[in-house]
């Protein structure tokens, strides 16, 4: 619910580069970080871990940047009401 209304948010006030940010960066960053290092350290199995270990980056990052993007919208509406 709450990852709903922050998009809303963010579309109403016109800022699409924050959705982007929200969700497009996390999948890029982790998919490169996981298909680069893993066969590193894993050998060919690692190319098989990079996937699963991507979508928890993924997660991980998004819901970071979330909370982060939540808390700053909450901030503007509270400056904007008053």
């Amino acid at each position: 619910m709450q990852n709903s209304q922050t998009e809303s948010r963010l579309l109403v006030q016109e800022k699409p580069g924050k959705l982007m940010r929200m969700y497009a960066v996390p999948c890029i960053v982790s998919l490169l970080v996981a298909a680069l290092l893993l066969p590193r350290w894993f050998g060919l199995n690692g190319v098989l871990y990079s996937m699963p270990a991507s979508d928890i980056l993924t997660f991980i990052l998004s819901a970071v940047i979330l909370m982060q993007t939540d808390r700053q919208l909450d901030k503007d509406i509270r400056n904007a009401v008053t």
